[in-house]
């Protein structure tokens, strides 16, 4: 969805991850005081369907990404709540959206409750759901006018959490 409107594309996902996963990414692919040119235009962050149920927790690693990214454009998902204490992630996740200039919230909750997005799990999203998860995040970017765009390596691709019970779905 993203690589016809001239975004270079890397996708760094894996399945049943919490959100210190973010960070580990962030560790490995984030260069500190890139060539001009060089760096990344924008980020996606999707983490909070895995919750520990520690709100401050979540929050901390949250922001620590968030201010790890700024200046950055950054999309921040909101999550299903397939679980009732999951709004507790929607909660960190909307305060914090407010409070940086860069971040977009967008709210996948709400696109989720559209029949068909998600799996009968109430979680993990179909193969519709995933095509409405890259044309929102495809929506919210909007085209770049500089070149053609490209899917890149990915670091991040370890799927051995799937089929294991674990709450997992597959890596993109």
């Amino acid at each position: 969805a993203l690589v016809p409107l001239g975004w270079e594309v890397a996708v760094e996902a894996e399945p049943s991850r919490f959100i210190d996963f973010g960070n580990r990414v962030l560790d490995k692919v984030l260069v500190r005081n890139p060539p001009p040119g060089d760096d990344w235009d924008a980020a996606v962050v999707f983490l909070g369907s895995n919750y520990g149920g520690d709100q401050a927790k979540y929050e901390a690693e949250l922001r620590t990404i968030l201010d790890r990214l700024a200046p950055r454009p950054t999309l921040l998902f909101t999550v299903t709540e397939y679980r009732s204490d999951y709004t507790e992630v929607n909660d960190v996740v909307r305060r914090l959206g407010s409070e940086y200039d860069n971040v977009t919230v967008i709210d996948w909750k709400a696109i989720a409750e559209t029949p068909g997005v998600l799996s009968s799990d109430r979680l993990h999203p179909t193969e519709t759901g995933r095509e409405v998860l890259a044309q929102a995040v495809a929506g919210a970017l909007g085209p770049v006018s500089i070149g053609d765009g490209a899917c890149l390596k990915s670091v991040f691709r370890d799927d051995s959490a799937v089929g294991r019970g674990t709450g997992g779905g597959s890596s993109v």
